[in-house]
């Protein structure tokens, strides 16, 4: 994964250097709308290809590393690394699902804190507060989406989602906890010799 992430950067060098060339062209006195709409195009292309190979690598990292961590599997490196490859892609899907789905939420969220801030400040207030609890029970939820991609192999991302509810229920508090755990670990671990240093 890190060789194709480092392919993925040449090639992005690549395509920068022909860009930095075209802008050249242009300050040269090139002055041709096709040519410079061409190159706009090209550009925009390219970055947006770069950036979704470059998550999908990330993704199927993501999912090898959980392949191999599983106590439920116990998979070669070969296997593991085919895994990844197979769920980069659904896994892309899958988060570009989730964005989608918070945002929705987050716009209705939003618009009912506004309708209780109209009512009174306070009101407003308070029930964002009370989100809060809800976007943490939700992401506990979902926590488990990942596993369910890469050790139980569930490629379609509906069917993912819907597989990582049904693990997670009855067992938030032992998700929230543990997570509790890991952020609270990281904060000690990274903060301290951050503050000692600076």
């Amino acid at each position: 994964f890190f060789e194709l992430s480092i392919g993925i950067q040449f090639v992005f060098g690549a395509l920068s250097g022909a860009s930095a060339l075209g802008a050249g062209a242009i300050a040269a006195g090139v002055s041709d709308p096709t040519a410079l709409a061409s190159l706009g195009i090209l550009g925009i292309l390219s970055g947006l290809v770069i950036y979704l190979l470059s998550l999908i690598i990330t993704f199927a990292q993501q999912a090898s590393m959980t392949t191999m961590a599983s106590p439920l599997a116990r998979p070669t490196i070969g296997e593991a690394i085919k895994v990844g490859l197979k769920a980069g892609l659904p896994f892309l899907a899958l988060v570009i699902m989730l964005i989608v789905a918070y945002f929705i939420f987050a716009l209705i969220a939003a618009l009912m804190v506004l309708m209780f801030a109209a009512i009174s400040p306070s009101l407003g207030v308070v029930f964002g507060i009370l989100l809060i609890p809800i976007i943490v029970y939700l992401l506990c939820r979902f926590y488990l989406v990942l596993p369910v991609v890469a050790v139980e192999r569930e490629f379609n991302p509906i069917t993912a989602v819907n597989r990582a509810w049904g693990l997670s229920k009855g067992n938030v508090l032992g998700i929230f906890l543990v997570l509790l755990i890991v952020v609270v670990s990281a904060i000690v671990v990274l903060g301290i010799p951050f503050f000692l240093v600076f």
